[in-house]
């Protein structure tokens, strides 16, 4: 189960979840496993919430500190950066949004 079905029946909509927020969330209503760990694979948005957590661990910095040294300054990403929309509103010129 992806995390946003979580969030509709049991958090507050309103406001922006953190991370942390979601962790929260799938530990104290999350469903159990749908399968055994490396039997299959399902895309979910969750497992990104989960990289991101762990990124964070690891690192010991801010996920949008450790990509621009650790991800993009490797791959050659000179013009890539973390861009929060819901929390910061700008103009980025050839911007290219995710789905």
């Amino acid at each position: 189960m992806d995390y946003k079905t979580l969030a509709m029946e049991f958090s507050d909509t309103r406001r922006i979840m953190t991370n942390d927020d979601v962790m929260a969330l799938i530990m104290e209503h999350g469903p159990p496993l749908l399968f055994r760990v490396g039997k299959q694979c399902q895309y979910s948005n969750t497992g990104y919430v989960v990289l991101v957590l762990l990124i964070v661990r690891v690192s010991g910095a801010p996920y949008q500190e450790s990509l621009p040294t650790k991800v993009f300054g490797i791959a050659g990403m000179r013009r890539t950066r973390v861009y929060r929309r819901r929390y910061t509103r700008e103009a980025i010129d050839d911007y290219a949004y995710g789905y």
